[in-house]
C-alpha cells in the first residue's frame, strides 16, 4: 500500500528536492505502508516495526527511482508476498533499525590551481595530492535537523573510491577534519573555503580503486550533537603532497546510481 500525501509525493518524485520540515521520521508497518512519527531516537519495536529517519527514507527513495525495470519488478514480486508494494518492500529491506544512514546535503571540492572556480559535483568529487592541482573535499550533513533526542554510540563516514588518474593513490594517507564555519557548495572555492580544525578527527590509508574507505568520526559527532547549529561538516584531503604527477582520486558523488555508492554518515543507535 502506498500513501499519496504531499510528504510522500515529495519523497518519491523530485530528485534533489530538499525537505526542511524539522525532525520528522517514519516507520514501516508490515501491512500499512509508511507512517510519520515523532521520536528519532526510539528503538526498534520487538514486533518488527522498523523506525526510519526521514533523511534515511529520502536517500533510499531516490535510489528507487534509478532501479532498472527488472529490479523494480523483482521487488514488486517480493513485496506482494509480504502485502507491500515493491517500493515499500525495497525501503524496508534497505533500513537496518540499529543504524541511521544520513545522506549529505552538500558534497564538493576545491582546487588550488583554479582558486576562483566553482565545482559542481556530477558522478564524482575529486581529491588530489598533486602540489599544483591540489584538491580538497567538503561534505556536510543535516545533523541540526535530526539531532533532537539523538543518542548514537558510534559514527562512521564512508566514501567509495571509484576512479583515479596520475599516480596510484593506494596507501596514501588521507585526513578528515571538522569544518569550523558555514559554507555553501554553490559558492565554495579555494579562495573562500572555510577554516578547518587543525586537529585530525580521523585518518586512514587509501584502499585500492573501486573500494569503500571509512573514517571513524564519533568524537566529532558528539560535539555536533551537543551544538548542531555550530557544526559544519568534514574536510577531507591527502596529508602529503607530491611535487609533480600526484594522484587524482575520484570519489562517488550524490547522483543516484543503480549501485548504492553514495557517501554517507552511518550512526549506530544502540
Amino acid at each position: 500500500m502506498k500513501f499519496k500525501t504531499p510528504v510522500f509525493s515529495a519523497l518519491r518524485g523530485k530528485l534533489g528536492h530538499t525537505i526542511d520540515s524539522g525532525t520528522l521520521c517514519f516507520r514501516t508497518y508490515k501491512n500499512f505502508g509508511l507512517q510519520v512519527i515523532k521520536n528519532p531516537a526510539r528503538k526498534v519495536d520487538p514486533a518488527g516495526k522498523q523506525w526510519l529517519h526521514r533523511h534515511q527514507l529520502y536517500c533510499w527513495s531516490l535510489h528507487w527511482n534509478f532501479l532498472t525495470p527488472e529490479q523494480k519488478a523483482e521487488y514488486e514480486n517480493l513485496g506482494a508476498a509480504a502485502g507491500l508494494s515493491g517500493y515499500d518492500y525495497y525501503i524496508k529491506e534497505k533500513c537496518d533499525p540499529q543504524y541511521l544512514y544520513v545522506h549529505p546535503v552538500a558534497f564538493t571540492w576545491t582546487e588550488k590551481k583554479y582558486p576562483s572556480t566553482l565545482h559542481y559535483p556530477g558522478e564524482s568529487v575529486l581529491m588530489s595530492d598533486d602540489s599544483v592541482y591540489e584538491k580538497h573535499m567538503y561534505i556536510k550533513f543535516p545533523l541540526a535537523m535530526i539531532s533532537s533526542n539523538l543518542d548514537a554510540v558510534a559514527a562512521s563516514l564512508s566514501f567509495f573510491y571509484y576512479e583515479e588518474a596520475g599516480w596510484d593513490a593506494d596507501d596514501r594517507r588521507v585526513d578528515c577534519r571538522s569544518i569550523l564555519e558555514d559554507w555553501d557548495w554553490r559558492t565554495l572555492t579555494w579562495n573562500n573555503a572555510p577554516p578547518v580544525d587543525p586537529d585530525v578527527v580521523s585518518y586512514l590509508l587509501m584502499p585500492g580503486q573501486m573500494e569503500w574507505f571509512t573514517f571513524d568520526v564519533f568524537p566529532a559527532l558528539l560535539k555536533a550533537i551537543a551544538d548542531p547549529h555550530a557544526w559544519f561538516g568534514f574536510h577531507i584531503r591527502f596529508k602529503d603532497l607530491e611535487p609533480t604527477q600526484g594522484s587524482f582520486a575520484g570519489i562517488r558523488a550524490t547522483l543516484p546510481h543503480d549501485n548504492d555508492y553514495w557517501p554517507f554518515l552511518k550512526l549506530k543507535m544502540w
